[in-house]
């Protein structure tokens, strides 16, 4: 659904709003922190947020506040980072759009099976790759990364079709989100990519309008595909990560003690979502077996397979990413 530029420019309007008149009801020496992102309440993002906030606290006796908007109350992503450049909300968590918006150039980070596993990932991301990029979105956006977590891995669902090897893709009418990547590794696999809506994912496939949709287990459960879907096919296409940010405006203007006690207290707050983030992934997995879907696990000779199939999507969108990044991203496997 398209939004008008009016509908933005009043969510902007109603976060600053809320910015202003919370802060005139707490004290003057209180600092508020206002964080939106797209989890729901009790999801291991929400948890691991409300860790960060609640030590934050404690180690400032008192001094910073925060306050949550969960499912992006405040905006989606997109708004978010509006948001964040001019101050009016502190702090977000983005998922993997931050990349497609605010550095393009390193969009090999979005190229299904692109990595290996979560390891792979995170030597990119704590790499050369991941800090220059980092240090884009600090240097042309105003948005401080304080830290990343691991999203658990997208993995594709069918109806009646089994998944088990590339050669089941041929024609599978699939949901894809809008991302030109994506979408044109799945036609070299041999499916019909169909980018789509969220919210019109259940009924397209109720309907049998698609045939499969591809997201992480989390999502899958919360919004009971085991009901509509047979199959899931644990395809690790996409792995991905939440970045913690906040605003370098509002961080600037943090005193040292504050500052340090964001510090202090990250690298644990993403452990925890790290580790909290996985645990629900079986989880969830776990229930859609006990509703009766399928569970198909492809072993490293096929998932080779697959991603040797999209390895020539790299070479078409060479040059669109910046100069070396797919090269390293490989070598670090």
């Amino acid at each position: 659904m398209k939004i008008s530029l009016f509908h933005k420019l009043t969510i902007v309007q109603i976060a600053i709003a809320i910015s202003i008149s919370f802060a005139a009801t707490v004290k003057a020496d209180v600092t508020t922190i206002q964080v939106n992102h797209e989890m729901g309440v009790g999801t291991p993002t929400a948890r691991a947020l409300e860790w960060f906030g609640n030590a934050v606290t404690e180690e400032t006796d008192g001094a910073v506040k925060f306050r949550y908007f969960h499912t992006h109350e405040l905006g989606s992503e997109r708004e978010t980072y509006d948001m964040l450049q001019s101050g009016a909300i502190q702090m977000g968590v983005s998922g993997a759009q931050i990349i497609s918006v605010l550095a393009p150039e390193y969009g090999a980070l979005l190229l299904p099976y692109v990595f290996a596993d979560a390891d792979h990932v995170t030597k990119v991301l704590n790499g050369k790759i991941g800090k220059e990029m980092h240090q884009q979105f600090l240097d042309q956006k105003g948005i401080r990364i304080l830290g990343w977590a691991h999203r658990a891995p997208r993995h594709l669902t069918t109806s009646e079709k089994k998944v088990q090897s590339p050669a089941d893709m041929k024609d599978l009418r699939i949901r894809i989100r809008e991302i030109p990547v994506q979408i044109d590794a799945f036609r070299a696999l041999g499916a019909r990519p169909v980018p789509m809506a969220f919210p019109e994912v259940y009924t397209a496939l109720q309907t049998g309008t698609i045939d499969a949709q591809e997201n992480p287990a989390s999502i899958m459960v919360a919004n009971n595909f085991q009901e509509v879907q047979d199959n899931v096919t644990l395809t690790a296409h996409i792995r991905e990560a939440f970045w913690w940010e906040i605003s370098d405006r509002v961080w600037q203007n943090l005193s040292p003690e504050i500052q340090a006690a964001f510090d202090n207290n990250i690298d644990e707050a993403i452990s925890l979502a790290n580790q909290w983030e996985f645990e629900a992934d079986g989880k969830y997995l776990a229930e859609f077996e006990a509703a009766g879907v399928n569970i198909i696990e492809l072993d490293k000779e096929t998932l080779n397979e697959f991603s040797s199939l999209v390895e020539s999507v790299a070479t078409e969108y060479a040059d669109k990413w910046k100069e070396g990044v797919y090269e390293e991203i490989v070598r670090l496997r």
